[in-house]
C-alpha cells in the first residue's frame, strides 16, 4: 500500500554567451519538495523466528517532508588558443524531517579545470575540487575537504587510427574517509594513483 514519493521542482536559470572570451556563464537557483516520504522501521521478528534470524524492517508513507535549496553556477571560457577554463559552484541548504538528513549534503562544493594544448600533441589538464562537510546515515561527521588531480597526455597515430598515452595523478589532497561507520577511528588515506592510460 506504498505510495510513491512526490517531488515538485522548480527553478530560474540564466544562460549567458561572451564571444569576445568564447566564455559561457550558466546558473540557476532552484527548490525542490519531497513529500510522502517512504521510511522504514525495525519490526518484530516472525512468529517461530530463532535468536539468529535477520531482523527485519516494515516500510511506509510518512506524513514528513524534506525541503532542498541552493544555487549553482558553471563557467567556462577559452581565453586564449589552447587553453579552456572550466569553474563550478554550488550551494545547497537541506531542510529535513531529522537532523541526519539536513547533514547529509555538503553545503558546498567548488571545481575548477585548467586545460592546455601545446600544439605539439602535448596537453595538460589540472583540476581542483573542494567539497564541504557532511555527515552520511550511520556514519561519524566527516570535515570539508579537496583534492587535485592532473594529468599530462600526448597524442600520437598508429597506422590509421588516434592514440593517446597519458600519466595522471588522482585524488593528491587533505586525507580523509568518506564514510566512517560509528567508530573514532583516525581518517587514513586513499592511495595515490599512478596510472598509465
Amino acid at each position: 500500500q506504498l505510495e510513491p514519493e512526490r517531488v515538485v521542482s522548480r527553478e530560474i536559470g540564466w544562460v549567458g554567451q561572451f564571444p569576445r572570451w568564447a566564455a559561457t556563464v550558466d546558473a540557476r537557483v532552484f527548490r525542490e519538495d519531497i513529500d510522502r516520504l517512504i521510511d522504514g522501521a525495525s519490526a518484530p521478528p516472525p512468529a517461530g523466528a530463532t535468536p539468529l534470524d535477520p531482523g527485519s524492517s516494515r516500510y511506509g508513507n510518512i506524513s514528513q517532508s524534506i525541503q532542498t535549496r541552493g544555487a549553482e553556477l558553471q563557467l567556462k571560457a577559452r581565453p586564449y588558443r589552447g587553453t579552456e577554463l572550466m569553474f563550478g559552484a554550488a550551494r545547497v541548504w537541506l531542510i529535513g524531517y531529522k537532523p541526519e538528513a539536513e547533514s547529509s549534503v555538503p553545503r558546498h562544493q567548488y571545481s575548477g579545470t585548467w586545460i592546455q594544448r601545446y600544439g605539439t600533441n602535448w596537453s595538460t589538464t589540472l583540476t581542483g575540487v573542494s567539497v564541504g562537510a557532511l555527515r552520511w546515515g550511520g556514519s561519524q561527521p566527516q570535515k570539508s575537504y579537496w583534492y587535485f588531480d592532473a594529468r599530462v597526455g600526448y597524442q600520437f597515430r598508429v597506422g590509421s587510427r588516434d592514440a593517446e598515452l597519458a600519466l595522471g595523478v588522482w585524488d593528491f589532497g587533505n586525507r580523509r574517509q568518506e564514510f566512517e561507520s560509528g567508530s573514532s577511528a583516525p581518517p587514513t588515506a586513499r592511495p595515490r594513483r599512478w596510472p598509465i592510460v
